[in-house]
């Protein structure tokens, strides 16, 4: 219900600007809290943006953002709190991914920690995100070193990092290129856990040799870039997939979450 209200009100603000493209993102929290984020395509002006803004504001949201090519307007709570465990309390952004549906959430949160069996382990963690799931691995490993690309979920999730148990470091880049600094350094990882985006992860598990991992846990959204990268880890018969796990995250949908 608070998404649809909030999506309503999103609608007619966004009324000032009927020929805009772009993309609206709304994020609820677990107080029912909705952060709205508005990506333009172009730059309408000062003036209509002003107008676009003065409408959203008066959203039952409690805090928004519009960005555009040149442009960058952000008003009232700049996160909302998506879970809470006995690490403590993690939050997002809609400007960052995050799950759409917070029970499989929770589940996806037990699971990959099963699987990955982090206890007094070194976990290399990619495609960390804003800490989706670094909140479950960090109390359990000796250390967990966390991944992510993208600047908005890498800012939060450094922001968060220090208030969860055990030690987190947070490395902003490319999973790519910062593997490969790994190794340069003589950084080893006796776990990897990777959530890549939808076009999965290509040409890099086979990279993650060098720095020694025992166990690769892989959550993806898609099952067809699962497999080609499955195939192409398996493929020298030095890795076997041991268990896949299904989570239906969008029910009547045919999107699939799979943990390998």
């Amino acid at each position: 219900p608070c998404l649809q209200a909030g999506a309503a009100a999103c609608r007619a603000g966004l009324a000032a600007l009927p020929e805009a493209e772009g993309t609206a993102v709304l994020l609820a929290g677990l107080d029912g809290a909705v952060q709205l984020s508005v990506r333009l395509e172009s730059d309408p002006g000062d003036r209509r943006i002003e107008a676009l803004c003065r409408g959203l504001a008066a959203a039952p949201v409690t805090g928004g953002v519009v960005t555009g090519p040149r442009l960058e307007r952000a008003w009232g709570e700049a996160t909302v709190p998506l879970a809470q465990g006995p690490w403590g309390l993690l939050r997002g952004a809609a400007t960052a991914f995050a799950q759409a549906n917070a029970d499989q959430d929770e589940a996806l949160r037990r699971h990959v920690v099963r699987l990955a069996a982090p206890a007094g382990s070194l976990v290399l963690e990619l495609f960390a995100g804003v800490g989706n799931l670094t909140v479950g691995l960090c109390g359990q490993a000796s250390s967990v070193t966390a991944v992510e690309a993208a600047g908005p979920a890498a800012s939060l999730l450094r922001q968060q990092a220090g208030a969860w148990p055990g030690e987190v470091r947070v490395r902003a880049g490319a999973a790519a290129a910062l593997v490969q600094a790994l190794q340069r350094e003589g950084a080893t990882a006796e776990v990897v856990v990777l959530d890549p985006p939808r076009e999965g992860a290509p040409g890099l598990l086979p990279r993650l040799a060098p720095l020694g991992p025992r166990r690769l846990v892989y959550v993806a959204c898609d099952p067809t870039t699962l497999a080609r990268d499955l195939a192409e880890l398996t493929a020298d018969g030095r890795w076997r997939v041991a268990t896949v796990v299904l989570l239906d995250m969008m029910p009547q949908t045919f999107h699939v979450e799979t943990l390998v």
